[in-house]
């Protein structure tokens, strides 16, 4: 538990739970998969999850309480919970291919994509009727990277994407915490300089895209948190043995 010095009369406090169980998941998959010429791949997957007893975070606002002895205004607490049960059920398209087809130099580009649409939704004992997703589970993630390969040369752009997910769940509506949609824009570049060294580069968030929390979900606009995530560049040197 902490106090804020600037307002002794509010607390924060993160509490276990002894009583917490285990999880347990069913889980269902079916895939189509094309193979084309010039080692292109178009794969179509559905799938499903039935979750029981899934594990989620509880938060809640409590006033004037006392705790260890100290009486406060506010009191914020914080623990993890066991849900009822949660369902998960989704399709994936990927797509893979080299554009071999094209004139040199440019057939060292190609394209390696997937999409995937999600629908979920938890019952939870504290929030009986609610219409919720399950946690963390965006509705729809996508990943797109434009790469290319030739010689002892190769490069790739890839952009990322999650839609809004559901952190915490509070006491209420407005008291969820809910992650904003975010993208990302990271670079590769390799230069194979024999069979056995290498040297690499990378960017990661080009753009400098932030990561955004709210209260209640995206029509909301209310604002928790916001935090700039900077470019991260690493340079390192790969050696095969």
């Amino acid at each position: 538990a902490t106090l804020n010095p600037a307002y002794p009369f509010l607390g924060t406090l993160s509490v276990g739970n002894p009583d917490l169980g285990p999880y347990h998941a069913a889980n269902f998959d079916l895939s189509l998969e094309w193979y084309s010429g010039g080692r292109g791949l178009v794969s179509l997957a559905l799938f499903r999850k039935n979750i029981d007893d899934p594990i989620y975070t509880y938060s809640e606002t409590q006033r004037n309480v006392v705790h260890n002895g100290i009486g406060l205004d506010t009191l914020s607490l914080t623990s993890r919970l066991n849900a009822d049960r949660a369902e998960v059920s989704g399709v994936e398209l990927n797509v893979f291919q080299p554009f071999s087809f094209l004139p040199a130099p440019f057939n060292g580009f190609g394209l390696d994509a997937n999409f995937t649409r999600i629908t979920s939704d938890v019952v939870i004992p504290t929030r009986r009727g609610a219409d919720l997703p399950f946690f963390r589970q965006p509705g729809k993630i996508a990943n797109v990277t434009l790469f290319y390969e030739k010689g002892k040369f190769s490069g790739r752009v890839a952009w990322t994407y999650a839609d809004e997910q559901l952190y915490t769940l509070g006491s209420a509506p407005l008291s969820d915490v809910y992650r904003v949609p975010r993208g990302q824009y990271d670079l590769q570049l390799r230069c194979r300089i024999n069979s056995r060294y290498s040297i690499t580069g990378s960017v990661r968030n080009l753009t400098r895209e932030p990561e955004r929390f709210i209260y209640g979900p995206s029509h909301s606009f209310l604002m928790r948190t916001s935090r700039l995530l900077d470019r991260d560049y690493k340079i390192g040197i790969n050696v095969n043995y």
